[in-house]
């Protein structure tokens, strides 16, 4: 995570559904033969992936999931750095471009 100011917007490169509250991501390519990895988000993350609006800063973004999710015995700060990292490093999200 850039920083708490950062803001986040999907990629046109993942297709997501919603099943019984958790989110399956998964890339779209040319050829189905190229899908390496279907990525399934438990509870929490598919919040996450679902508030990236590219208007809402990760501070935002953290502030509304410790009211959402009871956060005690976890550093939310850092998980969501760390799951934002990488749904940037697999082309999910990006920056957003203002």
């Amino acid at each position: 995570m850039s920083g708490p100011g950062q803001v986040y917007e999907k990629t046109s490169r993942f297709l997501h559904r919603v099943i019984d509250d958790e989110a399956v991501l998964v890339p779209l390519v040319s050829n189905i033969a190229e899908v390496s990895r279907i990525y399934r988000l438990d509870p929490v993350g598919t919040w996450i992936w679902e508030a990236l609006d590219g208007r809402a800063s990760a501070a935002e973004l953290l502030r509304a999931q410790a009211r959402a999710f009871d956060v005690a015995g976890h550093d939310p700060a850092e998980d969501l750095s760390k799951f934002l990292s990488e749904l940037v490093s697999l082309g999910a999200i990006r920056e957003a471009q203002g």
